[in-house]
């Protein structure tokens, strides 16, 4: 083992800094030399530049390294990755980080052949995970506002694509907005289709994401807009729900949009005479279920 100035570690190859700096390193170990040698392979820095960046920050002078021999980009990659000891943690961006350096570093010394990232899956993801590639090809794709958004957890990557469609300034607002993540993802996918089946200009749309954040319910809004037969169908099944089932304790609801194949029902007993009124408003729902399916689509 020997010591390094952070000069001199700060001046190797930078080409595994792939990790976020850690924010918890503790300086007074750090000042007293305890910290993990930090692994040198060839003129690599295998890990621990977040370290050497803290150290130099605090005026430590020196570090302890390994050297190791000159090892293949794969060997380099998975030793960072145990290093680091993150699976499943890891960002979008550090996994972009690391399939860049899979396809631009191979054999001895972090020179030659591109290898597959995938085979290190279980380190980056911690389970077997042969689409990891694809995956991350399709984030490093993505335009920088909504990579931001999904880098963030605003946005899966899914729906992160289909904000690819429409103007960048609209995403930003909607991921500005303070919607749950789930209501973000359904606001998203029913505003591009809106933006399509109806032919809106780009210039118009901000200022309708706008109007649409400002009001008490964005998502219903939304899809009353999307639907204008939404309106209609609240109506019919609030009728139902006060012919039907109002005064008890059964709570039935349907699909968000009454968009799907059924409705989920719910309710509560406190004694068998309870449990028999219950069923009895069952009963008399089931002789009026075709009412309600008719207001499915």
């Amino acid at each position: 083992m020997d010591l390094l100035s952070t000069n001199q570690l700060g001046g190797l190859d930078p080409a595994l800094d792939l990790f976020e700096d850690t924010p918890d390193i503790d300086a007074a170990l750090l000042a007293q030399g305890l910290h993990l040698p930090l692994p040198v392979s060839g003129g690599l820095l295998v890990w621990g530049f977040s370290l050497v960046r803290q150290a130099a920050r605090i005026g430590i002078g020196r570090l302890a390294v390994r050297r190791l021999p000159p090892l293949p980009g794969a060997e380099l990659l998975a030793l960072a990755l145990r290093l680091e000891g993150r699976p499943g943690a890891l960002s979008w961006p550090e996994k972009e980080n690391l399939l860049r350096f899979a396809r631009a570093h191979g054999g001895s010394g972090g020179t030659g052949k591109a290898f597959d990232l995938a085979a290190l899956s279980p380190l980056i993801e911690g389970h077997p995970d042969l689409q990891l590639e694809t995956r991350i090809e399709r984030f490093a794709r993505l335009p920088a506002p909504i990579k931001a958004a999904v880098a963030g957890g605003r946005l899966d990557l899914r729906t992160g694509e289909l904000a690819v469609g429409l103007p960048g300034e609209a995403v930003e607002l909607i991921d500005g907005s303070p919607l749950s993540f789930s209501d973000r993802r359904r606001f998203l996918s029913m505003l591009l289709e809106l933006y399509r089946r109806d032919g809106l200009a780009p210039e118009e749309l901000p200022a309708m994401v706008r109007r649409l954040l400002e009001s008490p319910e964005p998502v219903e809004t939304l899809a009353g807009r999307r639907c204008p037969t939404l309106t209609a169908l609240r109506r019919r099944f609030a009728a139902l729900a006060d012919t039907l089932w109002k005064g008890s304790s059964i709570r039935i609801d349907a699909p968000p949009c009454f968009e799907g194949d059924g409705f989920s029902v719910s309710f509560r007993f406190s004694s068998p005479d309870a449990l028999d009124r219950q069923l009895q408003t069952l009963h008399r729902v089931a002789e009026h279920a075709h009412e309600l399916f008719a207001l499915l689509h």
